[in-house]
């Protein structure tokens, strides 16, 4: 249980080191407050509000670091006071976890959950108006530096762990989808595969995904193994992940691009858990947008209007795009 997590600052500290994470603010200090939070957790809270309610002291030492933290204004006049940015930011982390796409729908769910709101510090769910400012106002690399950190600080504290409940939503990667290709049997062009695999570099994604817990039986498969299977399913535009997992015993080279041995591939349920124990694929995959538009953006054939056609095969494509 996320109210039953037992902190200490050696724990916390051995956890940071290991995720490269480092604080300048007392980390002794943030260890206390986090248990004071602890200790006054209401017992009617929900599992989402005691993990809001002790991941805010969390969040707004990040924001600090990250430099994306101001002072409260005072209300002027007598307009509705201004929603506090660390409750702004608390909650922007949750509608990610519970895969919220819109401010609007975030904004209805907050207004039914007065657990959440309460855990949030707020009277009233903010108006998805001031949800959508505040995050347009903070820069993209302000973003990746709060997230990275943020991220990597959730599963040290241990309010995030290698089998937590909490992550179990993935954001998916959005593509232009045919389903003429989809539903029949792919055929990739695997030296194309083969070169954007390797035009990646993976470690500022790998970053942002905790190490597997110690506890327990150790993971079958590598962070960076499954991350590029993740990709491999996102730009291939499988119509589902089941067909990805099932592309690969029939294709041996592609199996061994991605990392796997032949003998030993991938299930469902192995994707799945690797799923369960990580931020969003959205949160994942961010930082390799510059270098998947250089790649792009280097093909001579690259068709804007249909990208993934870029990883099949020229005939077989055109044969399948335009249907039976």
């Amino acid at each position: 249980m996320i109210s039953e997590i037992t902190l200490s600052v050696p724990l916390v500290r051995e956890g940071l080191q290991r995720q490269q994470v480092d604080f300048q603010y007392p980390l002794d200090v943030l260890v206390k407050e986090v248990k004071r939070v602890q200790k006054r957790l209401p017992r009617s809270y929900d599992t989402m509000a005691r993990l809001m309610a002790l991941s805010r002291p969390i969040v707004e030492v990040v924001m600090l670091e990250a430099g994306c933290y101001q002072e409260e204004l005072e209300r002027q006049g007598k307009g509705r006071p201004q929603v506090s940015r660390v409750s702004l930011m608390t909650l922007l982390l949750f509608q990610q976890v519970k895969g919220l796409a819109h401010d609007r729908q975030m904004q209805r769910v907050l207004a039914q959950q007065p657990q959440w709101l309460h855990a949030l510090g707020l009277k009233k769910a903010p108006d998805h108006d001031t949800i959508g400012k505040f995050r347009n106002s903070l820069p993209p690399h302000t973003w990746d530096a709060f997230f990275h950190k943020l991220t990597a600080s959730l599963f040290a504290f241990g309010l995030m762990t290698g089998d937590s409940e909490m992550i179990v939503d993935s954001a998916p990667v959005e593509a232009n989808q045919n389903f003429a290709r989809s539903n029949a049997a792919p055929k990739l062009d695997e030296a194309r595969l083969e070169a954007f695999l390797d035009a990646l570099d993976l470690t500022p994604a790998l970053r942002l995904i905790a190490a597997p817990s110690d506890r327990g039986r150790p993971a079958k498969y590598s962070n960076d193994v499954l991350l590029k299977f993740l990709l491999f399913e996102k730009v291939c535009g499988f119509l589902s992940r089941s067909q990805a997992v099932n592309y690969l015993p029939k294709h041996v080279k592609v199996a061994r691009m991605l990392g796997f041995d032949p003998a030993d591939l991938p299930t469902l349920a192995n994707i799945t858990s690797f799923l369960d124990r990580i931020p969003p694929v959205s949160w994942i995959i961010r930082p390799l947008v510059g270098q998947m538009t250089e790649f792009f953006d280097a093909q001579s054939e690259y068709d804007e209007e249909d990208p993934l056609a870029l990883f099949f095969w020229g005939p077989s494509y055109r044969r399948l795009a335009a249907g039976p």
